[in-house]
């Protein structure tokens, strides 16, 4: 229950910044997101994840951009995107999942 909380947490911190993120993957401790990347930069997604390390207990992250091959891939998978769940917060504060 308590790890659920921190990935909730972080999943939460993580949409007020982008306004909303698709969970690719879950299971255990580890999560896997996309974010769209609008006007923010890799280095201020790694100092937003550094600040969130000792909040909600994460121990390990990576943080890349989008590759080519993944950019393919995504095409040959657009079935299988539909069922991504997104996970927002409007601007009146209510979240969806």
């Amino acid at each position: 229950m308590h790890n659920i909380r921190n990935l909730y947490g972080a999943i939460k911190e993580i949409s007020r910044v982008f306004g909303s993120i698709e969970l690719l993957e879950i299971y255990g401790n580890y999560m896997r997101i996309r974010v769209s990347r609008q006007d923010k930069t890799i280095g201020m997604m790694f100092g937003m994840i550094d600040e969130l390390k000792s909040a909600y207990h994460i121990d390990h992250y990576s943080i890349s951009q989008t590759t080519l091959e993944q950019i393919f891939q995504s095409f040959a998978n657009l079935n299988f995107d539909s069922q991504v769940k997104t996970f927002t917060i409007s601007e009146d504060g209510k979240e969806n999942l």
